[in-house]
């Protein structure tokens, strides 16, 4: 009968700290809600900077997946350059001489850079104020989202109506923080 007996010598090491699976830019779902969380609380893709940092994310050779505006958002916004991609040949968008009013809250790219810019000027700020002349007092800003503010009052997003699009984080997150609700789609 076979039997194992154990080795005075291990023959594997443990390692000190667990690793974590490389970092994928492709995978917009695996950090898309983090970096928004950054955003929201300093104002600044802290991570999205780490990953730049740390090698991770290769300014000029890495592009962010279609539909991931918080990542377009902060490789703009820390001046990391995306990978060049090769132009089409014949443009799928003509311009037009006058300016559209319409809005679409399914098509998530047309208004989420603008959403992430609203939420990255104001989460995180202070704001100061003075008590009965004395000493003032920092405390931290509401976040808001003041284009998605006048979408509603527009009259372009109907609360209880609209849906914000599969995968869309910062439409989820401004509607919410909007108070306006969606309907249950899980019906």
């Amino acid at each position: 009968t076979p039997t194992i007996s154990p080795t005075k010598t291990p023959t594997s090491t443990p390692t000190s700290t667990p690793t974590n699976p490389p970092f994928d830019l492709s995978k917009c779902e695996s950090y898309s809600v983090a970096w928004l969380g950054d955003i929201m609380l300093t104002g600044v893709c802290e991570s999205a900077k780490e990953y730049i940092d740390n090698g991770a994310i290769k300014c000029g050779i890495d592009s962010c997946p279609s539909q991931c505006s918080v990542c377009d958002f902060c490789m703009k916004s820390l001046s990391c350059e995306q990978g060049k991609m090769v132009p089409s040949a014949s443009p799928s968008i003509s311009p037009t001489s006058t300016p559209s009013e319409t809005f679409d809250l399914s098509n998530c790219k047309s208004y989420s850079d603008i959403w992430l810019f609203n939420l990255a000027e104001t989460c995180g700020e202070e704001e100061t104020q003075v008590n009965a002349g004395q000493s003032s007092v920092s405390t931290s800003a509401e976040c808001r989202c003041d284009d998605a503010e006048r979408k509603i009052a527009n009259g372009f997003i109907t609360c209880g109506v609209d849906v914000c699009p599969d995968g869309c984080t910062v439409c989820d997150y401004c509607l919410s923080l909007l108070d306006c609700e969606q309907p249950n789609t899980n019906q």
